[in-house]
């Protein structure tokens, strides 16, 4: 059906709706017609009218009429009541919701029993019933949530029509008109059980729809768990898979694969599928492949991870009952399985898949993704990447299915290699670092990847066919047809890398005969090595080319067969001549290091002296800094005299002001005491003219008054949401005291423009007849007090009695303004008492304070003491070790005028080295190394007092700390009193401002009391006038001379106020005082501790120039160590140097047996008093004299080889 919401009816629409109302009426309403009210006013009655008729009257705002039920109409008051009241009772023209919509309208505002219907709550929950117009209309004009009583259900919140259809289809005459079938017939089916909502509670079928419509999901009981619903058609799907067991979801295979595996673990009494660690049944399978989520199947004692549901389909092909394999391609499910069949055997998974084991499926699901695998075969799991390494691998290692793949030459040699290394228990191959097979081998060798055979005991690297053939024909079992015989026998001799003492070698390694020929044919180079040459040293013959091979083996032969003897003497003192003749030299080597060695000793002791200087420099700035805080110290004290004095005199003032406020107080109390005496004589007064007033109703004696806030307690008031002018808070409209027994009348107002205001009201009495009379309007200060009835009846009213005696009405309403001035006074003086007590109480806060200063300060003053004493101890430890500054200075001086001797010394022993006898050399060195011990002497002097000088810091720096703490509390102490000072001020402010508002109380009672003179002279005056008793105007005197009385005490109130404001100003600038003069002591504190901190770093400075001194002296002292070790060594050296020369010189054949001998000894001896220079030098002569020693001589007629790598 067409819905208008977007148009209003047309003229022929509205016209058809109502011809169809004016022919069969409402819906269900059992009177046709539209009618209009007839007669006067509408009271005739309601006549019938026709339809265009009822067009006009619409479209001018005029109303008709329907029959809702035979004796009940509706109202429609224009053409778009018409529109709702068609949609939902009519021929729907041109209906606003839709069909279901209307329906359900109709249906839910009447509903099957009597407490049914649409409900909206209202205010403060009064419900009110709607019919369905009314609830369109709430619909259509806000956004409301409406309730609607269905049965025994009386909570169904609906927030427009479409809830309402679905509300009708669910739970009221369930038809379908919201949701495809299947999803509608999920809700009927779940409905008995009822759905888990969000908040926990259980809903109906309406509720759980809103709350998916919502975006939020429900939970059903099903299969012994709660499944989670997020939407109408996951509903219908748990209900195909586990209630009726009728499939409307899915293709059928993939309902089947779904149920087929949820059965088959539910057998084994397993968890069928997991989803995210979840577990579930098929249904949350299915939520999971909807969503784009990886699924874990069990199937043969494992969970298979599916990523959507057709994958769910290859595992049936593959696990199940095999009904999808027609999907998967024959021969790679063949070569799947039968890897499968074979790998499974022993326990073992025939697939791994990213490091997981697996069966055919995952290894499927590998191969469709393009991702490597690993299938198990012969012990071990091959690496497999597609489709065609399966093949290749099924035709090394399977039936042979696909063995035509392979090329024949290249499959016997690598299966030879296999078979060969697999009878010695290894792999034959390896590949990318792993171990393989065969098929390894050749998957890389087709990709063009290098790998590794095992052949001659080692790995050789393979790339090519080409390789594989050198590598079985040099370390396998092929013929030589890859190089000429010459040059392949010397690599074949050469299989494992050496050869009778011969290493064949490439890049300082070992390498076989095949790497050989590779680097070879790479143009690389390779080397034969051999131990060899007069000292046994690692000897290399090149080889750069293939066709240099024989001609290099034959060079290492030559030099082998060289080095078997020893050589003849001449030849030998030919190769130990140069390590002889080079012994003087490095002797006179090792005296040019040990004077360079001198030469270092004087820049460290310089510095080091430098050093010590500047320490003794710090220590001088340190101690000056201590006499100047010496001096800021005692500047400080010189202020805790003003101080003090000030505090002293601070604490005067306030018991001058106690005695003003004690004395203000009394004359406030006397005031108090006074003003009810006033009170009085006006009750008495009042009550001889004859009762009260309109005003004069008061009870006096005991008042409650709220005191009148100062303009800052108003302000806070304010700013708390509570106005001063509220009439609750304000002390002169709280109340009026009505007296016990006194008949309240009503009054009657009048318009009374004397001086002093109307002030009261002029009783009516109450009439027999019950009437009401009107107000009195008195234009004269002295009217007569009566009224003029005004009658709201024609009932003639009775006259009010005629007035008798004197006329007090003017006296009275005098009386009354001078009562209510006089409790407007009483108010004031009491509010001034209050202010008084807050005088006194922020006088004794302020008095606190000060002594807390006074405290404060003699404790600081007491820091202040301390921190002097700390000072002189500084400056104590501080002169203690400048005085021990001066011994290392003066020690370093001394030294380094030794080490210039010594190193002045020791230059010329070097300058004159080659032409002096060691004998002359030993006595200069044993000279120079007296120099050295007095060096020694001079640097361990300097070292000891400069240890002093660090004791000395060490003991100031803990002065410096003791003397911080003392002068940082002194400063932390003056800052309090500071701080209590500053409370005082601020309490003494507050006392004056309190003193300030107390006089204004006074002022303002002063005031009132003014005025009630003047209205007890207005009373007396209107008595007389009235020709009033004489005791009245009697008693009204001596009210005003109490009132006299009481002006006189208010005004000593104000004097002494006055005195009170001048003695806290007075404080308040004394208390200034002291502020001031504990400023300048905190301030002199405050450079106190600067000066402090700089003597601090002043000392911490000497503390790091005398550590840099130790270190100087030490680094002098080490190279004195070094020099002097070389020297004393150097008279021995010289010794058997010339022992050695002599034992040279006369070397021959017939001596070389006692020659020999002394040569080793010096030789030995010149090796352990040497450098590494001297050490190495004498271990080549020492080689060479073990060859002669050690070797056997050459054969008669023996001729020497060549060529040779070295003679």
């Amino acid at each position: 059906m067409e819905t208008g919401k977007t148009g209003v009816f047309t003229r022929e629409q509205a016209i058809e709706a109502l011809r169809n109302f004016s022919q069969k009426g409402e819906k269900s309403a059992g009177k046709p017609g539209v009618y209009k009210k007839g007669g006067f006013l509408g009271l005739g009655g309601y006549k019938q009218i026709n339809e265009n008729e009822a067009f006009d009257r619409l479209s001018k705002g005029d109303s008709v009429y329907t029959y809702k039920t035979p004796q009940d109409v509706r109202e429609v008051g224009n053409l778009q009541d018409l529109q709702l009241l068609d949609t939902i009772k009519g021929a729907r023209v041109n209906p606003v919701v839709t069909e279901g919509e209307a329906n359900a309208l109709e249906f839910l505002e009447r509903g099957a029993d009597s407490n049914d219907g649409i409900y909206d709550k209202g205010f403060m929950g009064r419900e009110k019933k709607l019919d369905a117009i009314e609830t369109l209309k709430v619909f259509q004009k806000e956004s409301k949530v409406l309730n609607v009583k269905l049965g025994n259900d009386d909570d169904n919140p609906v927030a427009g029509t479409r809830d309402m259809e679905e509300l009708n289809a669910l739970q009221g005459q369930g038809v379908n008109t919201i949701l495809p079938q299947p999803e509608f017939d999920a809700f009927k089916t779940f409905e008995p059980q009822g759905f888990y909502l969000g908040t926990g509670e259980k809903g109906k079928a309406y509720d759980a729809l809103q709350v998916l419509q919502a975006g939020q999901s429900v939970q059903v009981d099903s299969k012994g768990r709660r499944a989670t619903v997020s939407e109408p058609h996951d509903l219908q799907e748990l209900d195909s898979l586990e209630k009726k067991g009728q499939n409307t979801i899915l293709p059928q295979e993939q309902y089947d694969a779904l149920k087929l595996f949820e059965k088959n673990a539910e057998s084994q009494k397993q968890t069928p599928y997991q989803t995210g660690g979840q577990k579930g049944f098929a249904y949350e399978a299915l939520q999971g492949y909807q969503a784009g989520k990886a699924v874990d199947v069990f199937s043969k004692g494992r969970l298979a991870r599916t990523n959507n549901i057709t994958d769910l389909l290859e595992l049936e092909a593959l696990e199940g009952e095999g009904k999808n394999l027609s999907m998967l391609p024959q021969d790679t499910v063949s070569l799947l399985k039968g890897f499968e069949s074979s790998g499974e055997q022993g326990g073992q998974s025939a697939f791994m898949v990213d490091g997981k084991p697996g069966r055919a499926y995952e290894a499927l699901q590998a191969l469709q993704a393009g991702k490597p695998f690993s299938v198990r075969s012969y012990g071990r799991y091959a690496p497999v990447s597609n489709l065609d390494d399966l093949k290749l691998l099924e035709a090394f290692e399977g039936p042979g299915q696909y063995s035509s793949l392979l090329p024949q030459d290249v499959t016997g040699l690598l299966r030879y290699f296999e078979s060969t290394n697999e009878q010695q228990g290894s792999r034959g191959f390896k590949v990318d670092g792993k171990e393989g097979r065969a098929y390894e081998a050749y998957a890389a060798m087709r990709k063009g990847q290098a790998f590794q055979a095992k052949a001659g005991g080692a790995w050789n690297s393979v790339l090519t066919k080409e390789d594989l053939v050198e590598l079985n024909a040099l370390l396998g079992n092929g013929a030589n047809t890859i190089l000429p015989d010459d040059q392949f026998a010397v690599l074949k001799n050469f299989s494992d890398g050496t050869y009778q003492g011969i290493t064949l070698t490439s890049g300082g390694s070992r390498t076989n005969s095949y790497g050989a020929l590779q680097k070879l044919q790479a143009g690389e180079r390779v080397s034969f090595q051999l131990n060899g040459g007069d000292f046994g040293d690692v000897l290399q013959v090149p080889v750069n080319r293939l066709e240099d091979l024989p001609q290099a083996l034959a060079l290492c032969r030559n030099q082998q067969d060289y080095d078997k003897y020893r050589w003849s003497v001449p030849e030998f003192k030919d190769k130990v001549s140069p390590y002889v003749n080079q012994t003087p030299l490095l002797v006179q080597k090792a005296l040019q290091q040990a004077a360079q060695e001198v030469r270092g000793i004087s820049s460290p002791v310089s510095d080091g002296m430098k050093n010590a200087q500047k320490t003794q420099q710090c220590l001088q700035t340190a101690s000056s800094s201590t006499k100047d805080i010496l001096q800021t110290i005692d500047q400080a004290l010189a202020f805790e005299r003003p101080v003090q004095q000030a505090l002293n005199e601070a604490q005067g003032p306030p018991q001058m002001v106690y005695g003003h406020v004690k004395q203000a107080q009394s004359y406030v109390e006397r005031a108090v005491q006074q003003s009810h005496s006033v009170e009085q004589y006006l009750n008495d007064a009042e009550k001889s003219m004859g009762g009260s007033s309109s005003g004069g109703g008061h009870v006096h004696g005991h008042y409650s008054y709220t005191p009148v806030p100062t303009e800052d307690e108003a302000k806070q008031n304010e700013h708390d949401g509570h106005s001063s002018h509220n009439t609750s808070s304000n002390p002169y409209h709280s109340y009026t005291p009505v007296p016990s027994g006194t008949t309240t009348e009503t009054p009657v107002e009048h318009d009374d423009h004397s001086r002093h205001g109307s002030g009261g009201y002029t009783p009516v009495p109450t009439t027999p007849t019950g009437q009401d009379h009107g107000s009195h309007n008195s234009h004269g200060s002295h009217g007569s007090g009566g009224y003029t009835p005004v009658p709201t009846t024609p009932i003639t009213p009775t006259p009010p009695p005629e007035p008798v005696g004197p006329d007090y009405s003017a006296a009275k309403r005098e009386v009354d303004q001078a009562q209510q001035g006089m409790e407007t006074a009483h108010g004031h003086m009491h509010n001034a008492l209050g202010k008084l007590g807050n005088v006194e109480s922020h006088l004794y806060q302020a008095a606190g304070n000060l002594q807390q200063a006074q405290g404060a300060l003699n404790q600081t003053v007491r820091e202040m003491a301390r921190a002097s004493g700390d000072v002189r101890d500084l400056g104590q430890a501080i002169d203690r070790a400048g005085t021990a500054s001066d011994t290392p200075i003066d020690a370093l001086q001394s030294a380094l005028q030794g080490a210039s001797r010594f190193e002045a010394a020791v230059s010329q022993i070097v300058a004159s080295f080659a032409d002096k006898s060691p004998v002359i050399i030993e006595s200069e060195i044993v000279q120079v190394l007296n120099i050295s011990k007095d060096v020694r002497n001079q640097l361990s002097q300097a070292q000891k007092g400069n240890s002093d000088v660090k004791g000395g810091i060490n003991g100031a720096q803990g002065e410096v700390r003791d003397t911080a703490a003392s002068v940082g509390n002194a400063l932390n102490g003056a800052k309090g009193v500071a701080g209590n000072i500053g409370q005082a001020l601020e309490t003494a402010k507050l006392s004056r401002g309190c003193a300030t508002d107390a006089g204004n109380c006074s002022e303002a009672a002063t005031n009132s009391v003014h005025n009630v003179e003047g209205d007890v002279r207005s009373a007396q005056d209107a008595v007389r006038r009235a020709g009033g008793d004489s005791g009245i105007i009697s008693k009204l005197e001596c009210t005003f001379r109490e009132t006299r009385d009481i002006h006189q005490n208010l005004h000593e109130v104000g004097e002494s106020m006055n005195k009170v404001d001048h003695c806290i100003n007075g404080m308040g600038g004394t208390i200034s005082n002291a502020a001031g003069a504990i400023d300048r002591m905190g301030s002199v504190l405050g450079q106190a501790s600067s000066s402090l901190n700089g003597a601090g770093n002043g000392i911490q400075q000497a503390a790091d120039s005398a550590g840099k001194t130790d270190q100087k002296i030490s680094e002098a002292l080490a190279r004195l160590d070094k020099a002097e070790a070389i020297l004393s060594r150097i008279p021995t050296m010289l010794k058997e140097v010339q022992k050695l020369q002599q034992a040279y010189e006369s070397l021959s054949e017939g001596t070389f047996s006692q020659d020999a001998p002394v040569m080793k000894g010096s030789l030995k001896a010149i090796a352990e008093l040497g450098d590494d220079e001297m050490k190495a030098l004498a271990a080549r002569a020492l080689k060479l004299i073990s060859v002669m020693e050690t070797r056997p001589p050459r054969p008669s007629g023996w001729t020497a080889p060549s060529p040779l790598i070295q003679k």
